[in-house]
């Protein structure tokens, strides 16, 4: 099975786990950097997806933002349902040479896989948690 060309990850309890205590989520951020600099090595372009206003932040203060190529993230707290769609389709946008199919996405929200998959990516729910 080859490697996808992109992979967009959400954050929120994705990347970054909010229900663990601190050194639950520093062990787990630490494994972390090791598969998103394996895949960078392997010359998969990495994105972020989020709702959450503090996404780039986050990733900036954790050590993670270098990882990515892209981070795209709500400006103001948006009102439910959110949707990923209008975020996925920028970052493809940016990116139009990589097959849809050649995509994989992780999120924690089952609705958010379900917007993916009607893009053709190969999405996968994170268990929350």
């Amino acid at each position: 099975m080859s490697h996808p060309s992109m992979i967009i990850y959400d954050f929120d309890n994705v990347l970054f786990l909010w229900k663990v205590d601190e050194e639950e989520r520093r062990a787990y951020i630490e494994r972390l950097k090791k598969l998103l600099e394996f895949q960078k090595t392997k010359g998969i372009i990495l994105a972020i997806a989020s709702l959450s206003t503090q996404a780039a932040e986050i990733a900036n203060q954790e050590g993670l933002y270098e990882y990515f190529h892209m981070i795209v993230h709500a400006k103001t707290r948006c009102q439910r349902p959110c949707r990923k769609a209008p975020m996925l389709e920028k970052i493809m946008s940016t990116y139009p040479t990589i097959d849809v199919k050649d995509i994989h996405f992780y999120d924690d929200q089952q609705y958010h896989v379900d917007e993916a998959k009607r893009f053709g990516m190969q999405a996968f729910l994170v268990d929350p948690l």
